[in-house]
């Protein structure tokens, strides 16, 4: 399959919203069945339940997981979020082998914000996938400084720098739940801080030993010290060409030294955070130059927990065309 968006505006898309099993049904629409005359994106659903659902990625995975989505309300925000772990093998729709991340590192999984109500109330989305990576943007309506902001998730393949990485399924979503005042990935889509330890769990080391753990994200020319960190924000527009900088790729960086690979199709705007409330949610931009031919999704998330303060949004560059690098 080819990378491809879709989107709640698509004619027959499923509604995404803060009721059981909403995520569930977009998924199984994206993923496995398509909609309308949108095709699937190669997964395919081993398993289901009530408000429940085990989604694998296809067979031109290199390490094909299984994303468990359980989505019936079991926590304090009850419809608000559903919860994801990710296995590689699955027997029904609660029991799998190897976890990622474990229990004794997240104890209910990790967390997509779906809405900021848990009501019928339809949240704006799009997802870029292929059968081997899935990404979920959702403007939930939750509010950073007056401004809307959304949850992102990634699942599925890395573009890893070692051949046929067998431990190089990812997933990266929110650690808490019921809150939106928290920083919406594990690692920051921020103006300040382009490198964190911590940007989502990785199943296990290039020697192929099951062993899940955090994995921490760079942006290559950006990092001005040894633990990552871009003492920017760039001027808006770029002062040289005047030109909105997309930059990227998100580099993971195993252990001191170790590049592992890429996230597939995720990049930063690296602008003042006063100017993203300038910006729409889910705009589209067009590449110039190197980038000619590219096309990217803006979407705005919150990045730490002052979550009422402008400097707390970042804003990510999501690439609808094809994905560079791809796997």
């Amino acid at each position: 399959m080819g990378w491809e968006l879709y989107r709640s505006t698509d004619a027959s898309a499923p509604v995404w919203n803060g009721t059981a099993g909403s995520s569930c049904t977009v998924l199984r629409a994206v993923l496995v069945n398509g909609y309308g005359s949108r095709n699937p994106a190669g997964w395919t659903e081993p398993f289901t339940g009530t408000n429940k659902a085990v989604f694998r990625s296809g067979a031109a995975s290199i390490d094909r997981l299984h994303l468990r989505v359980q989505d019936d309300g079991p926590g304090a925000g009850t419809f608000r979020d559903a919860r994801l772990r990710c296995f590689k093998t699955m027997s029904d729709v609660d029991t799998g082998t190897e976890p990622m991340p474990t229990v004794a590192q997240a104890a209910n999984g990790l967390f997509q914000r779906k809405s900021t109500t848990a009501d019928a109330a339809a949240r704006p989305w799009m997802i870029l996938a292929d059968d081997k990576t899935c990404i979920i943007l959702i403007d939930t309506g939750d509010i950073v400084a007056g401004v809307s902001c959304g949850s992102v998730c990634y699942i599925g393949d890395i573009f890893s720098y070692l051949p046929a990485d067998s431990m190089g399924g990812f997933i990266s979503a929110r650690t808490h739940e019921n809150d939106f005042a928290q920083t919406e990935m594990l690692f920051r889509f921020s103006t300040v801080q382009h490198g964190t330890a911590g940007c989502g769990y990785i199943r296990g080391r290039t020697n192929g030993v099951y062993e899940p753990r955090l994995i921490n994200a760079l942006i290559p020319g950006l990092a001005t010290s040894t633990n990552g960190l871009f003492t920017g924000p760039m001027a808006h527009p770029n002062e040289t060409d005047g030109m909105l900088w997309v930059v990227g790729p998100h580099v993971l960086w195993d252990v001191v030294g170790t590049l592992r690979g890429h996230l597939r199709g995720i990049n930063t705007i690296p602008v003042n955070t006063a100017n993203i409330p300038s910006y729409t949610e889910f705009s589209t931009i067009t590449g110039t130059g190197e980038l000619a031919g590219k096309n990217f999704i803006l979407h705005r998330v919150a990045n730490n927990v002052t979550w009422n303060n402008v400097s707390s949004l970042g804003i990510g560059a999501f690439e609808t065309s094809e994905v560079p690098f791809s796997v």
